[in-house]
């Protein structure tokens, strides 16, 4: 029924965070059995934008797993691991800020034989084959597919809190609960939008009676089914993304035709219509999740391993905003995290400005900010091909944009360090 290995994701597109841009790639052994040997080798691994793996052994959290699958990301950058078994079900939260600390539990309560949380007489939760976080905040909320209060459909929760704050422990019955309504293996991905949310279920070719996704708006109301015409071979794996103006769908079609399938969503209130746009071909077997990293590539996993596609757009340029927490400070002081500033007018030439700065690491990438003399951000730039040691870029007269008193310069390295001012 399952191979023997799988591969979910999760990304940190929070630009704020410590670990933006990292990548986490949950990797469940064997799944045919939950013996000691499974145990032992599913887990967490982390990656950074670059696809290289951080740690050699993986995480587990001090957590048995029993059928990890699909995983979501929070804004504060915790980890929501759905399992979909009956002996070691819920939802397995792990903190990224250290995934060497213990994972800890969603659900409160007693799990039974069938896998169902009981706190205080109150079911809270059950086995899950996906979640998804959508909204930041107090306006946070947990999108399940519950397999036991919701018939495999979905269930709400309002995590987060009046104050901000992320609640991580549930102890009464979900906020709401959409039923699954036809019929479904269970194996499905989640995606919540502003007007629903899209279920799908993993098929590894067309079958009438189980179909491939479904839409429910807010209400329950089952708005969209695929059919022959628009899902005819499948969908193995189960995998799909929503673009981020809920314009665009991409899902992995069934075994044979190892493709995606790029529809364009049109709505009409909160009832959406696909139209096929486009097919591409990928070679792969069942893609189990994909998910969007900051730029807007479609990060992809299954039972092929791990693969980022480019997707192109009318506009194939991403500007990354400085964190929070960066200042700007004084010519040839460093500020924290990598970043040194300087003053802009100190070396103009007849073109314009030369930045230069001497680098501890050759590195792939930088991010350039110019700062007005009240230290806020005018313009940001990515500089590429930071070389090991001295470094030398030409800044147009006309790249600066047009201001009253000085203009400083910082420098962010996504690797290495800003070792001094050449």
């Amino acid at each position: 029924m399952y191979s023997t290995s799988q591969l979910f994701n999760a990304v940190n597109t929070n630009p704020m965070s410590e670990n933006f841009g990292q990548i986490y790639v949950l990797h469940r052994a064997n799944t045919n059995t939950a013996d000691a040997a499974q145990a032992a080798e599913s887990g967490l691994y982390v990656y950074d934008f670059e696809l290289a793996r951080q740690n050699i052994a993986a995480y587990q959290g001090g957590v048995t797993f029993g059928h990890p699958t699909r995983m979501s990301i929070d804004s504060e950058g915790y980890l929501y691991i759905s399992d979909w078994s009956s002996a070691n079900s819920g939802i397995h939260i792990a903190n990224t800020a250290d995934l060497s600390q213990p994972f800890t539990q969603f659900y409160a309560g007693t799990r039974d034989a069938n896998g169902k949380f009981t706190y205080n007489s109150i079911s809270t939760g059950s086995a899950t084959s996906g979640n998804y976080i959508y909204g930041t905040g107090k306006d946070t909320k947990l999108y399940v597919c519950d397999e036991k209060n919701a018939n495999n459909g979905i269930a709400i929760y309002n995590i987060g809190q009046e104050d901000g704050t992320i609640l991580r422990k549930w102890t009464k019955f979900a906020d709401k609960i959409i039923e699954y309504q036809g019929t479904t293996g269970g194996n499905s991905a989640v995606w919540a939008t502003s007007k629903g949310v899209f279920i799908s279920q993993h098929r590894a070719n067309y079958n009438a009676e189980r179909h491939s996704l479904k839409f429910y708006d807010l209400e329950g109301h089952n708005t969209y089914s695929s059919t022959n015409s628009d899902m005819p071979d499948g969908s193995n794996g189960g995998a799909f993304a929503l673009s981020l103006d809920e314009r665009t769908l991409i899902i992995n079609g069934g075994e044979y035709s190892k493709s995606f399938k790029v529809f364009d969503v049109e709505w009409n209130d909160n009832t959406p219509t696909l139209t096929l746009r486009d097919t591409y071909a990928h070679g792969l077997g069942a893609i189990r999740q994909m998910n969007w990293d900051y730029a807007g590539n479609l990060i992809c996993s299954g039972d092929d391993g791990i693969h980022i596609f480019s997707v192109p757009t009318d506009n194939n340029h991403t500007v990354v905003p400085a964190r929070e927490t960066i200042e700007c400070r004084a010519a040839l002081e460093p500020v924290s995290r990598r970043i040194w500033a300087y003053d802009l007018k100190r070396k103009p030439t007849l073109e314009g400005y030369v930045l230069s700065f001497t680098s501890t690491v050759a590195t792939p990438r930088a991010q350039l900010v110019l700062k007005n003399s009240n230290g806020e951000t005018i313009k940001t730039m990515l500089l590429s091909n930071v070389q090991q040691g001295n470094n030398e870029f030409l800044l147009g007269y006309n790249e600066v944009p047009t201001t009253t008193g000085d203009v400083s310069w910082e420098i962010t390295l996504s690797a290495g360090e800003v070792a001094e001012q050449a």
